[in-house]
């Protein structure tokens, strides 16, 4: 999902609560800050879509939603972690994800060793920085490892071999990929 559709999602949940069809949720928080939702069916489309998996969202002390951390679990389980802009910046992402995400997810699938996430500056132009910063704070340990994303390879397989592997190189210059190890 884009960060554009977790914003638009995390407003569907603020603002319109009668657009939620079906919501299997759980408080992982102490203090009601953290809900892992297994499963949210919106009469909505965001994306394209209006079933939604393995969302972790945040709330604020004003009990509004201001974040939410996607696990791609299809994946290689691959996070997407989004907070809305005016919020950025005052740790409301890395606490939540600390204390919180991280244990619940691997909690959650006990043999899971390592949890990935990848990053491209050319799709989040001015958090591309902050974003190393907080996987580097959290335990994410950059990695040379370089998988190209299906989605992409699709895109372009009708263009020819060469286009392409330009277009690989522009990719690889542009992204990084995080791992966090699972601590044991």
């Amino acid at each position: 999902m884009t960060n554009e559709g977790l914003n638009e999602l995390i407003d569907c949940i603020n603002f319109n609560l009668e657009k939620i069809v079906e919501i299997k949720k759980e408080d992982i928080s102490k203090n009601g800050t953290v809900f892992y939702v297994k499963k949210i069916i919106l009469n909505c489309d965001i994306d394209e879509s209006r079933k939604f998996e393995n969302l972790y969202f945040i709330k604020n002390i004003d009990k509004l939603f201001i974040g939410v951390v996607q696990n791609l679990y299809k994946s290689n389980d691959e996070l997407h972690w989004y907070l809305k802009e005016e919020y950025r910046g005052d740790g409301a992402m890395f606490k939540p994800l600390e204390s919180c995400i991280l244990p619940h997810i691997f909690y959650l699938d006990e043999d899971k060793k390592e949890l990935g996430i990848t990053m491209d500056e050319r799709s989040t132009p001015g958090t591309y920085e902050k974003s190393k910063a907080l996987a580097k704070k959290l335990g994410f340990i950059m990695t040379e490892e370089k998988d190209f994303p299906d989605y992409i390879l699709k895109s372009i397989e009708k263009e020819p071999k060469e286009v392409q592997e330009q277009l690989k190189k522009d990719f690889y210059g542009r992204t990084s990929k995080h791992v966090l190890k699972r601590r044991m």
